[in-house]
């Protein structure tokens, strides 16, 4: 069962420039409202100022530093599940090395989560309980970190709330 389609022709005529004419006379005999005038004008679009667009991707940027620390630890955790969880022979544990400041945390809140924990990723074997309790507090660490971060960008974005300007929309009740 076969199916033809015409294809569709122009007219024969064009009838455009009579369209635009009946066009411009139903625009004279019918005037637009000055409510829909003012209300078109209103809808234009007015860019932020350049400090708004700076300040939010100032925020976005350390939500992403946020986001990529959160990522890491739980790489992290999963990485180092196993050998976490393993209560082998003490014995075959491997020692760490230190760190020459005998620090193990970082200390530039900007550096990687993931630095802080690359030397456990080489352990091999079971952790002994002192190499746990360091994770734990590593871990923590990075959690506080991160969660002080987060409270930061909402109190942020609390004082912009308070100082934007608060114009009624249509979702205004939503707010």
């Amino acid at each position: 069962m076969t199916t033809s389609r015409k294809a569709r022709v122009p007219p024969a005529t064009d009838l455009t420039t009579d369209f635009h004419s009946l066009i411009a006379q139903r625009r004279q005999e019918y005037p637009p409202s000055s409510s829909s005038v003012q209300g078109s004008c209103s809808l234009k679009r007015k860019d932020p100022p350049e400090d708004v667009v700076r300040a939010h991707k100032q925020w976005l940027a350390q939500a992403y530093i946020i986001r990529k620390h959160i990522i890491s630890l739980l790489g992290f955790l999963y990485s180092i599940r196993r050998k976490y969880l393993a209560l082998g022979n003490k014995s075959r544990t491997h020692h760490l090395r230190q760190g020459l400041d005998g620090t193990d945390t970082p200390e530039d809140p900007e550096d990687g989560a993931g630095d802080a924990f690359a030397k456990w990723k080489a352990s091999t074997g079971s952790l002994s309980d002192t190499q746990r309790d360091e994770i734990d507090f590593q871990v923590r660490v990075v959690i506080k970190r991160c969660l002080e971060s987060i409270k930061e960008l909402e109190r942020v974005e609390e004082a912009r709330k308070k100082n934007a300007p608060t114009t009624p929309t249509a979702l205004s009740p939503l707010n």
